[in-house]
């Protein structure tokens, strides 16, 4: 670990036990969204930063459709995939190893606000005939 100029621990290297090498961690060295940098600090890549920007572009979406009056199919079905993907993500985060209670609880309320929102947008009135 060395010290960042921020003050924050960043992890260089680890050192394989096998074999004494020199290695990226693995948290870092199995995602693509991060690259490494000559200076040894791991910064965010484009492609990575345009699937970040999308996502919290469909949140907004599906928090705005929660409160707007005017119905709408794109709402609802932004809001829809949006539940989808959460709702995978509460699940992927709850059965990897660590079970983190906060990503899954996380998770499982923005699939909630995905669910409402698009219960709200995609569903009939229902008909005051009987």
């Amino acid at each position: 670990m060395h010290l960042h100029p921020a003050g924050e621990m960043v992890t260089i290297s680890h050192r394989s036990v096998e074999t004494g090498a020199m290695t990226r961690p693995k948290a870092l060295g199995a995602c693509k969204a991060y690259r490494h940098e000559k200076n040894g600090i791991y910064k965010m890549s484009y492609q990575f930063m345009i699937i970040l920007l999308g996502v919290i572009a469909a949140f907004c979406v599906t928090l705005w459709g929660l409160f707007t009056r005017r119905k709408s199919a794109a709402f609802g079905v932004t809001a829809a995939l949006f539940a989808f993907t959460t709702g995978l993500g509460a699940w992927y985060s709850w059965a990897e190893p660590p079970q983190s209670v906060a990503w899954t609880t996380g998770y499982g309320l923005a699939c909630l606000l995905g669910c409402a929102t698009a219960n709200r947008h995609l569903r009939r009135k229902a008909s005051s005939k009987r």
